[in-house]
């Protein structure tokens, strides 16, 4: 019973099993809750729980979505996904939607996207690539906004072999 469970524990068993197809892999989004905890707001010595709870409840509401952290000057979401393989949290997935309005919120969020930003739109959002524009023949790129993948990280154990299936599933 020991080796079976070794067995099934065991990195190489998982890897075999996204290998093989045979895995679920899912994403969740963590929540808003959840990521103000994570993140550093609270100061240790402030003793008055009403006070905490009061900030915690405008944090909430002002500096977060229900898509994760929003910035309400430029509107951009900072996104946060947990990749679940077969129950076990594998790795994350960090994502930035962007209004498609203007190109400032691109500048106000990092230099790098102020780089794609301005290779890849004008002033006003719209697509200036010749290959973008004939793959938007329907005009759908106008409308809706921009979806950035900061970072996958996913698991050693998960990426064998050059295996991106788990990434795949992951970001679709």
């Amino acid at each position: 019973c020991k080796m079976v469970r070794e067995t099934i524990d065991s990195d190489a068993f998982r890897s075999e099993r996204v290998a093989s197809g045979w895995a679920e892999v899912t994403t969740r989004l963590v929540p808003r809750e959840e990521l103000y905890d994570r993140d550093e707001y609270r100061d240790d010595d402030d003793d008055d729980d009403e006070a905490r709870e009061k900030e915690r409840e405008e944090r909430l509401q002002n500096d977060y979505s229900d898509l994760g952290r929003c910035d309400e000057t430029f509107g951009y979401h900072d996104i946060e996904n947990e990749v679940i393989v077969d129950g076990v949290i594998g790795g994350t997935v960090l994502l930035v939607l962007f209004p498609r309005r203007s190109l400032d919120s691109f500048d106000a969020h990092s230099r790098e996207l102020q780089e794609v930003g301005w290779t890849l739109c004008d002033s006003s959002g719209r697509p200036k690539v010749h290959s973008i524009k004939e793959a938007d023949a329907d005009g759908s790129a106008k409308r809706g906004g921009f979806l950035h993948v900061v970072s996958v990280r996913v698991r050693e154990c998960y990426r064998p072999s050059d295996n991106t299936d788990v990434v795949a599933k992951a970001v679709r």
